[in-house]
């Protein structure tokens, strides 16, 4: 199943969710799927990757453990990523009211799919 396929599969099981990406942590989008054609996911693809740096080293100062996911919650918008691999993260974007505990839950449920389809791309 290509990671397209993957991005689709969560997206269609999470009430209130708009789009979803792999990124890489340098801020590169491997690939990205929306919903909504008003949220354009791929545009904040830097600042995701540096998101996802910044959580891990608060939580490596912290000597709080990996980090599972992080999440920002805005007006509009709630923004859920997690590590995948080594330089990479998976992101959900759901719209505000959107269903938080499903999203994480298919997050969890397919992150080893997505590191699977990401392996090939790593050195």
């Amino acid at each position: 199943m290509a990671l397209r396929d993957v991005l689709k599969e969560i997206l269609s099981s999470v009430e209130g969710a708009l789009g979803a990406a792999v990124v890489r942590l340098d801020g590169e989008v491997v690939e990205a799927h929306t919903l909504d054609g008003g949220l354009r996911i791929e545009r904040v693809g830097p600042d995701l990757g540096i998101l996802a740096k910044v959580s891990a080293y608060a939580a490596r100062k912290l000597n709080a453990g990996p980090v599972d996911y992080s999440v920002v919650s805005a007006e509009k918008y709630i923004l859920l990523l997690s590590a995948v691999e080594v330089d990479y993260a998976l992101v959900i974007a759901l719209r505000q009211g959107g269903n938080l505990g499903k999203a994480r839950l298919q997050m969890k449920k397919n992150l080893e799919r997505v590191a699977a389809q990401l392996r090939p791309l790593v050195p």
